[in-house]
């Protein structure tokens, strides 16, 4: 699992962006993602992107979505925030795939 803070301090996270792993690109997700909550008034301190990997057929096994589940549990559970929302894109640029 690939962790992508968009801070040093990760005592302010409370917003996750699970996206494919091969696409925890920082410039295309405040892009994408953020630079348009940002502009909002969310702190991009708030931010932190989670790859999920994704095996043959481009899609995510049961075992590793049971095991990705699980630490993202742990992630949320570390952080001081009581509250953690965890977007999904459901759609990808052409570039991410």
């Amino acid at each position: 699992m690939l962790v992508k803070a968009f801070t040093s301090d990760t005592t302010e996270l409370s917003i996750g962006i699970l996206i494919k792993e091969s696409a925890v690109d920082e410039g295309q997700i405040r892009k994408h993602y953020t630079d348009k909550l940002v502009r909002e008034g969310i702190a991009i301190e708030n931010f932190v992107a989670i790859g999920a990997r994704y095996g043959t057929n481009n899609k995510v096994t049961a075992k590793d979505g049971k095991l990705f589940t699980a630490n993202i549990l742990k992630v949320a559970k570390s952080l001081t925030s009581k509250l953690f929302s965890l977007q999904i894109p459901t759609t990808t640029n052409s570039s991410q795939k």
